[in-house]
C-alpha cells in the first residue's frame, strides 16, 4: 500500500538547532504540518515546513509525482520538506524509480546533500532549486550510496501508486 497526507493541524514549532547556525545568526520558529508517507508495511513520519509551501503545494506536487510515474515516466519524486532555514536551501525528497513494468523502488534523499559551509555558501549564492526542477534532481537508479553502500529503499507495485491517485479523486 502506498499513501502520503498530512496528519495534524499546523503547529509553530521553535528549532533549537537553528538557534545559533553558522552564519551567526539566530534561529526561527517554523509553521510546519506533520505527515506520513505509508510505504507497504513501513510508515515514516516527517514534518513539512510551511515557509517556502503551503500544504495545497505539497499536496499538488505529491500528485503530479504520481501521475508522472503512472504515466510512464522512469523516475519522479514526492517532497516531503521544503525550507530555506537560515538563508540555506533544504529539500528532503522520496525519488520513486520505475524498475520495470510493475515495480516502484523508493528511496529517501537529501538535496543537495552537502555538508560544508562553505560549499552550502557557494551554492546558495549561485543556484536555488525551484519546485518544478526537482524531478531533474533525481538522477538514475542506483541501490548503492556514493560511498558503495546499500541505499535505504522500499519496493512497491506500480499499481499501489495508480490506487492512491484513484482515492484522490
Amino acid at each position: 500500500m502506498f499513501g502520503i497526507y498530512f496528519d495534524e493541524m499546523p503547529e509553530f514549532r521553535w528549532d533549537p538547532e537553528r538557534m545559533d547556525d553558522e552564519d551567526g545568526g539566530y534561529g526561527r520558529g517554523s509553521l510546519y504540518r506533520d505527515g506520513v508517507i505509508v510505504l507497504g508495511d513501513d510508515e515514516r513520519g516527517f514534518r513539512a515546513p510551511l515557509s517556502c509551501w503551503r500544504e495545497q503545494d505539497y499536496e499538488a506536487q505529491w500528485r503530479d509525482g504520481v501521475e508522472r510515474l503512472v504515466a510512464g515516466a522512469e523516475s519522479s519524486a514526492l517532497v516531503v520538506e521544503w525550507d530555506y532555514p537560515a538563508d540555506e536551501q533544504w529539500v528532503m525528497f522520496f525519488p520513486l524509480f520505475r524498475l520495470d513494468g510493475t515495480t516502484v523502488a523508493v528511496q529517501k534523499r537529501l538535496w543537495p546533500g552537502i555538508t560544508s559551509f562553505w560549499q552550502r555558501r557557494v551554492l546558495r549564492r549561485s543556484f536555488r532549486l525551484q519546485p518544478e526542477e526537482i524531478y531533474g534532481v533525481v538522477g538514475s537508479y542506483s541501490a548503492e550510496t556514493e560511498d558503495g553502500d546499500p541505499m535505504w529503499e522500499v519496493r512497491l507495485p506500480l499499481s499501489d501508486f495508480a490506487d492512491y491517485l484513484s482515492r484522490q479523486r
